[in-house]
């Protein structure tokens, strides 16, 4: 959206201005340097200024003996002022209340010194040197297609009202009544739907309620549905939904009404951040929701919600994303249609879906974030993040079919993606596809070098393979990314054992368990290499602590058993 904004002052001042053309020989073509001296002068006044003249303010001296007044304003042409930044070209002389020129004065940066003449004031002109005359610039008519108006800013005030542009499906939510059952929100029936958060203690919301009971003819009418939800008793005691119930009653309610639950109002919060970016509150008191009949989140009111608000946003609601947009703004204006505008408009609509959709994901919410996911592919179904995070979430909940399809389609639309690499090489490597593994694997080490994992996991096919010495060049890359992954410590640990290099098993069991005293498996296999070496009462100690961790650890419980019996047979010896 461009607004263009003309600050309409009213003033007697003039102007000149000047462009410079060196003669590209002892002057640069762009005349940067050169010194412009204006001397112009005033007609006698009529009498002397006072204090509110705007004479007496600017810089100027008329006289007041009946002569006119000279004055000389002086200005050097230079290259750029600030940083980063370049001047125009254009020297512009404030004049004042001056109502002629008597001359312009040049010096050239090559020393030349040159006079023009002719020139009115509420003009441009352009001075060349060695020319001596001032070439006055036409400026051609253009007529206008800009329509004058005189906007209205909304004044400040405790109500916002914010229509969306980008709009998505919204949650299907449950809340419950005040005998505690619990109902589905029914957005997306054919009816539009307000949703308010309100407090029996607000009085703002008890009177938002008030003029929607008053005004309930004129809004099912227009088919509105109110769904009012107390919050009373969530955040402090003072009130509860005793009190929200009575409230209700008192006033003949004729909507349906029932409490929030925190996780409601947290989804809530989640909408309202998503599609209001930027500073990011809590939601106030009272606040509402508004669905259109196709079940798409529309509009969110901060504040009370007018019933005239709302008749008015439902008679203007719109299908297009340009129309919407159009109405969005606080301010009339035309909205600028260019292809490259709509595919960005296009583009901001799908993030505020993947956003919201990604934060539903974090919070939990799995079938609503899935659902969310779904309808952002049926209108963007090249988005690869999508695709990529829906395949996570179906490889959380083992649906490996449609993971990997998802994963898949993530690396084509996707190809220098290093996690959608990394993450269909576990799928395939889950599934017992090594090869495809590898190839996904050695690619997210192209991608990212510096991701210890994707050289972690490969060591791992090598180790369930039997190539050791592969496994361990793999694991040492991991840990030289990464000095701090007790797990690869602990399979660099079996390798050596296995090598028979017991003193480098030993640093990487010490290491690992460093990292983390608490990992039963590196206890254990410590516990293993200090019994090989006969140090009994050592090795139970270990076996003993991988036990104190995990209780059902079953190599642990044989071991100890087997070095329990190495002792006693240690000690019968004579």
């Amino acid at each position: 959206r461009l607004r263009f904004f003309r600050n309409d002052v009213p003033s007697d001042n003039r102007y000149v201005a000047v462009r410079l053309r060196g003669n590209g020989e002892t002057t640069n073509r762009d005349a940067v340097g050169a010194r412009v001296e204006i001397e112009m002068r005033t007609g006698p006044p009529a009498m002397e200024p006072d204090a509110g003249d705007a004479s007496a303010h600017s810089g100027f001296s008329p006289r007041s003996d009946g002569e006119a007044s000279r004055t000389k304003l002086i200005k050097t042409l230079r290259a750029g002022e600030g940083f980063l930044s370049q001047s125009s070209k254009w020297l512009h002389f404030g004049l004042g209340p001056a109502d002629s020129i008597e001359k312009v004065s040049v010096r050239w940066p090559g020393g030349e010194r040159e006079e023009f003449t002719g020139l009115d004031v509420n003009r441009k002109y352009y001075l060349d040197q060695g020319s001596g005359l001032a070439r006055r610039e036409e400026i051609p008519g253009v007529a206008s297609v800009l329509s004058l108006s005189s906007p209205r800013c909304p004044l400040p005030g405790g109500q916002a009202r914010i229509p969306l542009v980008s709009q998505a499906p919204m949650p299907q939510l449950m809340y419950e009544d005040f005998q505690g059952q619990t109902h589905p929100l029914r957005a997306g029936k054919g009816e539009w739907l307000l949703v308010t958060l309100w407090a029996s203690w607000c009085q703002p919301c008890r009177l938002e309620l008030r003029d929607l009971a008053t005004r309930k003819d004129e809004l099912r009418a227009v088919a509105l549905n109110v769904v009012a939800l107390s919050v009373d008793g969530l955040s402090d005691n003072r009130t509860g939904p005793v009190d929200a119930r009575a409230y209700m009653s008192s006033i003949e309610f004729p909507f349906v009404s029932g409490r929030a639950t925190r996780d409601l109002i947290w989804i809530f919060q989640i909408l309202n951040n998503t599609h209001i970016r930027g500073r990011q509150t809590s939601l106030p008191l009272p606040s509402s929701f508004l669905v259109n009949p196709e079940g798409m989140l529309t509009a969110i009111y901060k504040g009370p919600a007018s019933p005239d608000g709302l008749l008015r946003d439902i008679q203007k609601f719109s299908r297009t994303v340009t129309e919407r947009f159009a109405r969005t703004g606080p301010l009339d204006g035309r909205v600028i249609q260019h292809p490259l505008i709509e595919q960005y408009r296009k583009k901001d609509s799908t993030k505020v879906l993947f956003v919201l959709s990604s934060e539903l994901q974090k919070a939990g919410l799995i079938d609503e974030a899935e659902r969310q996911y779904l309808y952002l592919l049926e209108n963007d179904p090249d988005y690869g993040l999508a695709h990529y995070n829906l395949g996570l979430l179906y490889l959380r909940q083992k649906k490996l079919v449609d993971s990997r399809r998802r994963l898949e389609t993530a690396v084509r639309l996707m190809p220098d993606h290093a996690l959608a690499h990394k993450n269909l090489g576990r799928l395939h490597h889950t599934e017992g596809r090594g090869t495809q593994a590898r190839k996904c694997y050695h690619r997210a080490v192209q991608l990212h070098p510096e991701d210890p994992e994707p050289h972690y996991l490969l060591g791992l096919i090598e180790l369930s393979e039997a190539g050791l010495d592969r496994a361990m060049v793999h694991f040492e890359q991991a840990v030289k990314r990464n000095p701090n992954l007790a797990q690869v410590h602990n399979n660099l640990g079996l390798i050596h054992v296995h090598k028979g290099n017991m003193d480098q098993a030993r640093g990487h069991y010490e290491k690992a368990l460093s990292i983390d005293p608490s990992f039963a498996d590196a206890a254990n296999n410590f516990g293993g290499l200090l019994m090989r070496e006969g140090k009994y009462h050592d090795a139970m100690s270990y076996f003993q602590r991988t036990l104190e961790v995990e209780p059902g650890h079953p190599d642990a419980r044989r071991n100890l058993q087997s070095v329990r019996k190495s002792i006693r047979e240690e000690e019968a010896l004579p």
